[in-house]
């Protein structure tokens, strides 16, 4: 029980630092040696990180959520390794809100940079409202990457109503050498 507890306490420590608007609640002390329960709902982290991002955001009142969940060839993580392929592959996870939601269409947007990319304009590939169900495997149809280069996308989907979620984080992914072959099997190709 006492794991258990230091793992909230964490994760409540986390979100409520995440922002200074809610620095006064860090004054809330929890005692981890105590058998009382301790709770945070996936609510409150997820509004606490939009809030520090500062969007409003509450998973109460929106209509539509944002994708969330991103992957670039598989990976949850691509910004701490290199992409070796000119075509990757993009993926996402349509958040639970309404009863039977569904994506129709989706929009993404892969930026050179961050600042690109938070003003909406995808300046290596918009692909417009493009119609589809599919979430995962969606291969990049822009401009030619380069190679060794650093890049951002984001998303945003369209439901069976017609509205459209807001776009996603950002993800990073990088880079690294397109046309360099494997000198042994199993090789990475950084």
């Amino acid at each position: 029980m006492k794991q258990l507890l230091f793992i909230m306490l964490t994760i409540n420590i986390l979100c409520l630092s995440a922002s200074d608007a809610l620095a006064g609640l860090t004054n809330n002390a929890v005692d981890p040696t105590s058998d009382a329960p301790v709770a945070l709902s996936l609510n409150a982290a997820v509004s606490a990180i939009d809030i520090s991002e500062g969007k409003s955001f509450n998973t109460a009142e929106s209509a539509i959520n944002a994708p969330a969940g991103l992957v670039c060839n598989l990976l949850v993580r691509p910004e701490l390794t290199v992409i070796t392929t000119p075509t990757p592959q993009f993926g996402w996870a349509i958040p639970a809100g309404k009863a039977n939601e569904k994506q129709t269409a989706y929009r993404i947007l892969v930026a050179t940079s961050l600042t690109k990319l938070n003003e909406d304009t995808g300046d290596m590939w918009d692909s417009g409202m493009t119609p589809s169900n599919h979430s995962q495997h969606i291969p990049y149809k822009g401009r030619e990457l380069q190679p060794q280069s650093v890049y951002f996308w984001k998303v945003a989907f369209r439901n069976g109503n017609g509205e459209v979620s807001p776009f996603s984080n950002p993800q990073q992914f990088n880079t690294g050498e397109f046309g360099r072959t494997q000198a042994w099997p199993g090789e990475s190709r950084c």
